[in-house]
């Protein structure tokens, strides 16, 4: 997107005027945002290497935490270093509210609590993903920036119906209105890429809220949600959600419709680079992977057969991460433009400026998006 070129064009021109503590900021930005924008994990591995390197190369440790820990999820995630579970319980165990924090340390801090609540959300460890996200929150209570919004709404909210399912405490479920509404907000503000969130937490409302859990609504809610991931391009996003689909149908005894949702979700996972995720999902619901390898079932929305049995996600490569940022040939979202983002040396500051400009992605109207319109 264009604000994967403004990083660039932020870490170009900071180099050129010896800035290089400012291009390398700019350069991990654009790392942080490739993630956010659910490009490939293998590239942006590389990516986050590479910015250590010329952090090391320029001796340089303001901000090196952004890479740090991104590295960290993105190895996780490639099963190139297992996880780390006893790190990940120490650090949520952390109270940032009584801690004696180093103001030099806070986007260190931040983006630890931030990287390992995703990597506990997407593998489904709801009460360490919740006390991690919780210190991420109160370190930054006041930004705007685009990752804080995707940590508070987005990841806060679908951890949110997590704890509901698995406690039944309903102020999770308010915790899920709440944000819900306020992401909803952001993204008539913002642009429809916000949509997807919007629709996955309204897609896992209707789930924990509605009696009838086999209820085509749920189904539906979902299946939308996969499919404006998908326009989105955020194929990481697309799996989630299909994990999420099958999971609930698993749990409510319907079977019969989990369909093909773990299939696709190891599809979209395999695309996206999340061999742990693929590996999970093999081992806990073989059962309803009978069709994986079958060479005439139907493909996910978006992905493209590469002959050799995989499904590539895309056709288009970013010039400056090497991740793949052109997912439908029919979307504009991701095409390339001749000029960059203005301004000399100027960070986007983890992403200040991310939610700005992203013009719609799955050609509907915001309100005839929602599934929740309709529900009293």
């Amino acid at each position: 997107p264009d604000v994967l070129r403004q990083f660039r064009r932020g870490y170009l021109d900071s180099l050129e005027v010896g800035e290089f503590d400012m291009g390398l900021l700019n350069y991990q930005g654009a790392v942080f945002a490739g993630m956010l924008s659910g490009l490939e994990v293998g590239p942006l591995l590389k990516a986050a290497d590479a910015a250590l390197d010329q952090m090391a190369a320029y001796k340089i440790t303001a901000y090196s935490g952004i890479a740090v820990h991104l590295r960290v999820i993105f190895a996780n995630f490639r099963e190139e270093e297992p996880v780390d579970w006893p790190e990940l319980e120490a650090s949520s165990k952390r109270d940032v509210t009584t801690e004696t924090l180093d103001q030099s340390e806070l986007i260190f801090d931040s983006m630890l609590f931030y990287t390992r609540a995703v990597l506990t959300l997407f593998h489904r460890q709801y009460e360490l993903a919740e006390r991690l996200i919780r210190n991420f929150v109160l370190l930054n209570i006041g930004e705007i920036s685009f990752q804080y919004i995707v940590g508070e709404c987005f990841i806060t909210g679908l951890i949110s119906a997590a704890r509901f399912r698995e406690t039944g405490k309903r102020s999770y479920l308010t915790t899920l209105r709440k944000l819900t509404k306020k992401l909803r907000d952001i993204a008539k503000a913002r642009g429809q890429f916000w949509m997807h969130h919007v629709l996955m937490m309204e897609a896992e409302e209707l789930a924990i809220t509605l009696k009838n859990k086999q209820s085509p609504r749920i189904q539906h809610a979902y299946n939308l949600a996969i499919i404006a991931a998908t326009k989105a391009g955020c194929i990481h996003d697309a799996a989630l959600t299909n994990e999420m689909a099958g999971e609930h149908f698993i749990e409510h005894g319907s079977k019969e419709m989990v369909g093909d949702y773990f299939v696709h979700a190891v599809d979209y996972y395999a695309a996206w680079g999340g061999k742990s995720k693929v590996t999970d999902i093999k081992q806990r619901r073989k059962k309803y992977l009978k069709t994986l390898n079958d060479p005439n079932r139907q493909r996910p929305e978006g992905l493209t057969a590469d002959g050799n049995g995989n499904y590539l996600f895309g056709i288009t490569r970013d010039t400056f991460t090497g991740a793949i940022t052109s997912r439908c040939t029919e979307l504009n979202v991701f095409t390339d433009r001749s000029k960059g983002g203005d301004g000399h040396g100027n960070a986007l500051v983890l992403g200040s400026e991310l939610g700005d400009g992203l013009d719609g992605s799955v050609g509907l109207d915001d309100d005839d998006l929602s599934v929740l319109t309709d529900i009293d």
